[in-house]
């Protein structure tokens, strides 16, 4: 057992792993052990992919940064990512928005849990300021949510032509969920025009987006527009597809946006529900500043610590 692993987060492990003070290898034994002995009381695994895990996590140590020929890549940081955590920012400019690209419904929890988190920044020095990142006039709610579906289904279809290739034959209904079939479906539809009309709508998106960062150094927002889904809620093997879409839009209404973009962004666990469960919020940096994420999260854990705080089904352990 590994003694402090309850109090790692991703950070320190992958630190860790870089000081060569632990195997990938051994944390994930001991996240399949944790989860073997709570799952007992969750039921939640319902399969287990844990050899192939194994597998993923050494290709990851020996593969971790960027290769030569890479497209795209964050600059790298100036210090260990760990080590920036237990140092305080300066004095930053947070914007503070409840703006969502997906046309999505608030719970007032979620908003409850940016304003607490407002006030928290605000009381630790920072510059605070309800904003309203408008991009209406570049991509509408709409065309945004149609942009996306058109990359993510072409994308999904391309992707399965390859593994046809692979495997010397077609995918079956059986090799694949119902919402992913469907997806690879409407992914054979999208024309060449149609999918760079979307590339290029959502790169302008990103611009602008890029630009109203000059104003701020961090953006605060939600992270999900609910509170925590219960198992079964979003279900792949659904036939209905406008469904599934209405539901998932309420985990990547506020988020999705920053994959487009490419900002670096953080969920921190600073709310929690009437059900005992957490809310995150969500802070989001300009491009290539983790470094500001980072001593932001040290700083903000600092003064309201949430390591210990755990939902009833998951009781800390010793």
């Amino acid at each position: 057992m590994i003694a402090e692993y309850d109090k790692l987060d991703a950070v320190a492990m992958a630190d860790l792993v870089r000081r060569r003070e632990l195997k990938a290898e051994e944390l994930l034994d001991e996240a399949i052990a944790r989860t073997e002995a709570r799952d007992t009381v969750l039921n939640a695994v319902t399969t287990r992919f844990f050899d192939l895990a194994r597998d993923s996590a050494v290709l990851l140590d020996v593969s971790q940064g960027a290769a030569p020929g890479d497209p795209y890549w964050a600059p790298p940081p100036a210090a260990s990512y760990l080590e920036l955590t237990k140092r305080d920012p300066q004095r930053l400019r947070i914007a503070v928005s409840l703006k969502s690209f997906e046309a999505v419904a608030l719970d007032p929890q979620v908003r409850a849990g940016v304003e607490n988190a407002a006030k928290l920044c605000e009381s630790l020095g920072h510059q605070v300021e309800w904003v309203d990142p408008a991009l209406d006039d570049v991509i509408p709610d709409e065309e945004y949510l149609q942009c996306r579906a058109d990359i993510i289904h072409a994308s999904m279809y391309t992707s399965l032509l390859r593994r046809n290739r692979q495997l010397g034959r077609d995918f079956s209904g059986r090799d694949l969920q119902r919402v992913t079939a469907l997806f690879a479906e409407a992914g054979r539809e999208v024309s060449a025009q149609t999918y760079l009309n979307a590339i290029q709508t959502l790169q302008r998106a990103s611009r602008a987006l890029g630009q109203q960062f000059e104003k701020w150094d961090v953006l605060l927002g939600p992270v999900c527009a609910t509170p925590p889904h219960k198992l079964g809620e979003v279900d792949m093997e659904s036939t209905d597809l406008a469904t599934y879409k209405a539901i998932a839009r309420s985990h990547t209404g506020y988020t999705s946006i920053w994959n487009v973009a490419g900002n670096p962004a953080m969920s921190v666990p600073l709310h929690w529900s009437t059900e005992g469960l957490p809310i995150g919020v969500q802070f989001t940096g300009r491009f290539g500043a983790e470094d500001t994420l980072y001593q932001l999260a040290g700083q903000i854990e600092r003064a309201a610590p949430w390591a210990d705080r755990r939902p009833a089904a998951f009781p800390a352990t010793s």
